[in-house]
């Protein structure tokens, strides 16, 4: 068998640059959107800077049950109107900017009343403006028996893309063991710990020049990976 590595994850909002070292590292990354939205989770909010504690910048999203999964999570119905007023407040919006030949304005619009569908396509958007060209699917595509769950669901997903190797961000050492993984001839890795300056993206690429995002992208990416604890 080829050995294929994959990350899935869930599509976060304009996430901590290391969260693109899965792209730079993965031969394919899956998004995972089959599962429960997290209210308190990364999905729909970024945390900005401010003086003190971050301030989190959120989605405006529609009342939805508490079991809806990320693949059905949708925008409020007044979602446009309400996402410029917030934006707005924002002291580093810069409509006007351009990012991968796109207007920040138009990276960031909200066109559809897919909350998965914008986030995805904003993440195709960084990845074309980092240089990662790594193939990128949704797990709900699998159709995965929706009794697996979490460390299991990981695994089915996994095993099911054809994957010989998982990493994952390092928050999972708490929620994964490497033998349940091995096996499934599924070899297990980690992330380090982001240790670069840019935690808060959207304000980072009003600030920073791309060369200079990628140079740390590049400097993270190549620090050695975590075995599994």
């Amino acid at each position: 068998m080829t050995p294929k590595r994959v990350a899935i994850i869930q599509p976060y909002f304009f996430p901590y640059l290391g969260y693109y070292s899965l792209f730079a590292r993965a031969d394919e990354v899956i998004l995972l959107d089959c599962v429960q939205f997290p209210r308190r989770g990364r999905v729909h909010r970024s945390p900005m800077p401010s003086n003190g504690e971050p301030k989190w910048l959120t989605l405006p999203l529609a009342r939805q049950p508490v079991t809806t999964t990320i693949r059905e999570l949708r925008f409020s119905d007044t979602a446009p109107e309400e996402w410029e007023k917030r934006l707005a407040r924002q002291d580093w919006y810069l409509p006007d900017a351009t990012i991968a030949g796109l207007s920040l304005k138009d990276l960031l619009f909200i066109r559809t009343r897919s909350v998965a569908d914008y986030l995805c396509a904003q993440i195709e958007v960084m990845c074309a403006y980092l240089g990662l060209d790594c193939p990128l699917s949704r797990s709900s595509a699998l159709a995965i028996d929706p009794r697996l769950k979490a460390q299991d669901r990981i695994i089915e997903i996994a095993t099911r893309s054809g994957a010989t190797g998982y990493i994952n961000p390092p928050g999972g050492r708490t929620l994964y063991q490497g033998a349940a993984f091995e096996e499934h001839g599924l070899q297990l890795h980690f992330l380090p710990p982001y240790d670069g300056p840019h935690l808060y993206l959207l304000p980072a690429l009003m600030r920073t020049g791309q060369q200079a995002l990628r140079a740390d992208l590049d400097r993270f990416s190549n620090q050695p990976l975590l075995e599994a604890a």
